[in-house]
């Protein structure tokens, strides 16, 4: 298929109806997707027919180029449902994303034949990257594939040497397609069941240079992609965009919790000390959760919306503000996981039955909380290091 295939464009309001049309069969299939420990095929058969895989996609792949608050508001969406599925969709919407910054070569090796080939990755720099003519060869065990199984390509993180075998170590993302690794079926976990983030192995292969990106040329936002493509939506930093993947499904959680707990709130008795629903205690727990998700709703749209209008003013972002947005990010994070604790305290003793979606609520969102890039406390340093002028560490931004 020719790179010049292009999705027709879609209204933001029609995409984050297309995840709420979803809302009821994800319900009804989470039970069982967790059991499953990977989501049911009729589920990925549903994201990709409506089309929510290629969000971020770029347009000359059949993507519709949303502007990336959208995107996340429709994993929020399905977050409230089954968060394993908003964790797959925003994981993976990245990386369609991502590779939307490599060369096009490496886009059309992807998209060349099926626009709708899905890609996993494990970003952690632990395998053996060694680099050779032409390219880099490749081996080891990666881990937390989110989605893997639905997958034909995965991407992997690497930290080696430069060309020359001296001076800084460089970071890469490396591309490698399914003939080159196999499956490892460890994901027995007590959260986030349903997202099936197994491990692979990669055993020896060869991975061309067109076929890895440069950390270095990602934060610069002088990637091969961004040259070849003018939407402002790939002159991105890739932290500022990543994190929300691992976030935004955390604020869909918390509405969720607070929509059930809502509906049994309504109609149940506390036997202990009367209705559910006159419970004085309760009622101030309700209003600091429904406060903490309503600010988060709103920290995602407005930091979203101002990173892509300084993107489209051809601002370079600098590390103070990508600072600022990585704890607007965490602090997502950080007042929904408050939201959810609260609102499982005064659920009552009925919350923690297994046909009760309260307690897999509670046991995926404390799985997201542990995603290294969900660590409230790394980017709130971060952020204070930005304000008072001093470097960034390292990993965070």
């Amino acid at each position: 298929m020719s790179e010049t295939t292009r999705s027709g464009r879609i209204d933001p309001i029609e995409f984050r109806q297309r995840a709420v049309a979803l809302l009821p069969s994800l319900r009804e299939r989470a039970r069982e997707a967790e059991k499953l420990r990977m989501l049911p095929s009729e589920t990925v058969s549903d994201l990709q027919a409506a089309g929510l895989f290629r969000g971020l996609q770029p347009a000359r792949w059949g993507g519709y180029e949303v502007d990336p608050a959208t995107y996340f508001e429709a994993c929020v969406e399905l977050g409230a449902a089954d968060a394993s599925t908003a964790w797959v969709l925003g994981v993976i919407g990245v990386h369609m994303w991502q590779l939307g910054l490599f060369a096009l070569q490496a886009q059309e090796d992807v998209w060349g034949e099926d626009t709708q080939t899905l890609i996993a990755s494990s970003y952690a720099p632990v395998g053996d990257v060694r680099r050779v003519e032409g390219g880099f060869r490749v081996s080891g065990t990666w881990s937390f594939s989110s989605g893997i199984d639905y997958a034909a390509w995965v991407l992997i993180g690497a930290v080696l040497d430069g060309p020359d075998g001296r001076g800084r170590r460089e970071g890469r993302t490396l591309l490698i397609p399914k003939q080159d690794y196999r499956i490892v079926d460890n994901w027995h976990v007590a959260g986030l069941a349903a997202s099936g983030s197994k491990a692979f192995v990669v055993e020896d292969a060869f991975v061309p240079e067109y076929r890895t990106l440069l950390t270095r040329s990602a934060r610069k936002l002088e990637t091969p992609g961004a040259a070849a493509n003018p939407n402002p939506l790939y002159h991105l930093p890739f932290m500022n965009v990543f994190v929300y993947a691992v976030s935004a499904p955390m604020i869909g959680v918390a509405q969720g919790m607070l929509d059930f707990y809502l509906q049994q709130a309504k109609r149940r008795l506390q036997s202990a000390t009367g209705p559910l629903s006159q419970d004085a205690f309760a009622h101030q727990r309700l209003a600091r959760a429904a406060a903490g998700i309503q600010a988060a709703r709103r920290q995602l749209r407005a930091d979203l919306d101002e990173l892509l209008g300084m993107a489209a003013g051809g601002s370079s972002i600098p590390v103070e503000d990508r600072a600022r947005f990585r704890w607007g990010a965490a602090y997502c994070v950080d007042v929904s996981i408050q939201a959810i604790d609260q609102l499982f305290d005064v659920a009552g003793g009925f919350s923690i039955h297994l046909d009760n979606p309260l307690q897999r609520m509670f046991r995926d969102a404390h799985a997201m909380r542990a995603h290294v890039q969900n660590n409230v406390e790394k980017a709130a340093e971060a952020h204070g290091r930005a304000l008072l002028g001093l470097p960034d560490l390292g990993g965070v931004l």
